[in-house]
């Protein structure tokens, strides 16, 4: 798939790195899924596992942040009110989420 995203030519620098994140992910999580099992099925606490799991969904929602933050302020990009409403919305209560979670590791 990367291979016929180069042969077209000019095709956006972010639109590749969006598409090699999602790779990654998709690798990651079918690890962390194998590794659930395995542990599972000999006896052993999947819990390492979760947190593994866990740790990379917040460094994806960190890069997914970083790149919404951006494509906030193209002028080129129209975006739906309702999705941008949603959106919000759900970063509050993760934002309050993180807060909490960052006082009880006090």
């Amino acid at each position: 798939m990367e291979n016929l995203l180069l042969s077209v030519g000019d095709i956006d620098d972010g639109l590749l790195c969006d598409f090699r994140a999602a790779v990654n992910r998709v690798r990651n999580t079918a690890w962390g899924v194998q590794q659930y099992v395995s542990r599972k099925e000999v006896g052993q606490d999947p819990a390492l596992v979760l947190k593994i799991i866990a740790g990379d969904r917040v460094r994806a929602a960190y890069g997914l942040c970083q790149t919404i933050s951006d494509d906030l302020k193209r002028s080129d990009l129209d975006f739906q009110a309702g999705s941008l409403v949603a959106l919000q919305e759900a970063a509050q209560k993760l934002g309050a989420d993180v807060g909490i979670a960052l006082q009880n590791m006090k």
